[in-house]
C-alpha cells in the first residue's frame, strides 16, 4: 500500500541529491513504510522547479500519479507559483509524453537565463515549462 507524507529532511539521503529538505515543499510515497518517490517544488534563483524521482517501481501507479501531480500542480498554480520548470530526463522512455500530459511544454532557447543554459550544459537534460 502506498501512503504519501510531506517531504521531510531525513527524506535526502533517500532521495540522492544534495537538496536540503527546508529547501523543498513536496510530498514522499512509502511503499511498506519505505521511501518510494518523491515529488515536490524548490525555488532556485527565481525559478520554481518541479521534480519526481522514483526509486520502486511499485509507485507508479499511471492514474494515481495522474491526479495526485494534477492537484499539486493546481496548488501550486493557486499559490501563485507559476511558470513552473522540470528537466526531461530523456534516459526515461515516456518522461517527454508524461510532461506533455501534464502540460509543460519544451523552453525555447530565447527563453532561457544564463543560469537554465548553464544547468542544462552540466546535466545534459532539457528544460520544460509549465505557465
Amino acid at each position: 500500500m502506498i501512503t504519501l507524507r510531506e517531504f521531510r529532511l531525513s527524506d535526502v539521503p533517500e532521495f540522492g541529491s544534495d537538496l536540503k529538505g527546508d529547501q523543498v515543499l513536496g510530498m514522499t510515497a512509502e511503499i511498506e513504510g519505505k521511501f518510494a518517490a518523491c515529488g515536490g517544488v524548490r525555488q532556485v534563483l527565481g525559478h520554481n522547479w518541479v521534480f519526481f524521482r522514483v526509486r520502486d517501481e511499485r509507485a507508479l501507479q499511471p492514474v494515481f500519479l495522474h491526479r495526485t501531480i494534477k492537484a499539486a500542480l493546481a496548488a501550486l498554480d493557486d499559490a501563485g507559483m507559476r511558470p513552473l520548470l522540470a528537466f526531461c530526463d530523456h534516459s526515461r522512455p515516456r518522461a517527454e509524453a508524461w510532461l506533455l500530459r501534464l502540460g509543460f511544454r519544451p523552453l525555447l532557447d530565447d527563453e532561457k537565463d544564463w543560469n537554465i543554459r548553464v544547468t542544462e550544459g552540466s546535466i545534459g537534460k532539457n528544460s520544460w515549462i509549465l505557465e
